[in-house]
């Protein structure tokens, strides 16, 4: 049961409201830089930081029932060309964290604590028109377990 804050339990069962929701995202990339866009038509600030207008179209996972990880995938517009030194810095951006936020632009000071998701970039692409994330949670089969194991003739520290 999300534990929302009573107003935004309010907003979200009005059949119209004035005030939109916005996905925001949280790029954090492995050496820690920090990228804030926010699908909307102007910046906002939310949490003390200046979250910028950028076109991004997200698109939930699909269902399926043969065992796979489910994954998101985000696009953001790559028209500028702004996204892709990022790529080639950062090689595809694998292993980016991507914190997504659903908020209400007229509660922008409540909590929205219980509408976050993160996720790990998996796979990047880009074109002329987008950069597209292929984001999924951790993958715990990638980790070697137990972490320290004796392999014979092998050395774990050279």
């Amino acid at each position: 049961m999300l534990d929302l804050e009573p107003v935004l339990i309010i907003e979200t069962l009005k059949i119209a409201s004035i005030h939109p929701y916005l996905f925001l995202l949280d790029i954090t990339f492995p050496d820690n830089t920090k990228v804030y866009l926010v699908h909307n038509t102007e910046d906002i600030t939310y949490q003390g930081n200046t979250y910028i207008k950028f076109p991004l179209q997200i698109e939930m996972p699909s269902t399926q029932a043969k065992g796979q990880i489910p994954t998101w995938t985000i696009k953001v517009c790559n028209i500028t060309r702004v996204m892709e030194p990022y790529l080639e810095q950062y090689k595809g951006m694998n292993g980016t964290q991507i914190k997504m936020r659903i908020v209400n632009a007229g509660y922008l000071s409540v909590s929205h604590a219980e509408l976050e998701t993160n996720f790990e970039v998996l796979s990047a692409s880009s074109d002329n028109q987008w950069v597209t994330f292929t984001c999924g949670g951790q993958n715990f089969l990638n980790q070697q377990f137990p972490q320290f194991r004796y392999i014979a003739d092998s050395c774990a520290w050279k």
